[in-house]
């Protein structure tokens, strides 16, 4: 099923129906049916190297986002495959290998601080972002075309004030 497609990391959405697999290379994820076995989508995250700390569905398994180590989360749209971008060599080597074209992301963020992040869907279209530093940071994934985060909170600043 996976065995030319070594496997980092890998969820389950919340029915445990699909899950999603990232590469070692961090470049391909891919979408399997828990029931038939087989790999129903398949995606690009990028052409360099990365390493790839979360995968997850959003609770109406609709969407997945994707974060690696470069700063960057890519959201792939699984309910509407044609909102994803077809890139140029995707096309080509989806040709050539007469199997479906890896498609791209169709929005992608990058933080301005290092990862890794741990994240959590507030619901099918509101991610949760909490850093290392311990910022909190909200994005609203289907609110128009910038899916960027905002500073929501900084979590550990409340603590480190307090009189204790």
């Amino acid at each position: 099923m996976v065995a030319k497609h070594e496997v980092a990391i890998a969820a389950f959405n919340s029915s445990a129906s699909m899950l999603a697999t990232a590469s070692t290379h961090g470049t391909l994820v891919r979408i399997f049916s828990v029931l038939s076995l087989d790999q129903v989508h398949e995606y690009r995250r990028g052409t360099e190297p990365a390493t790839i700390f979360y995968l997850g569905f959003n609770p109406m398994s609709s969407l997945l986002v994707v974060a690696s180590d470069k700063g960057t989360f890519h959201v792939f749209d699984i309910a509407e495959q044609s909102n994803n971008q077809s890139g140029v060599l995707a096309a080509a080597a989806g040709a050539l290998a007469r199997v479906p074209a890896a498609l791209y992301s169709y929005k992608k963020f990058t933080m301005s601080e290092p990862g890794p992040f741990r994240c959590h869907f507030l619901d099918d279209d509101e991610l949760l972002l909490l850093s290392y530093s311990g910022t909190a940071y909200l994005s609203k994934l289907m609110n128009g075309q910038d899916c960027k985060p905002n500073v929501y909170f900084i979590f550990f600043n409340q603590y480190l004030n307090a009189d204790l």
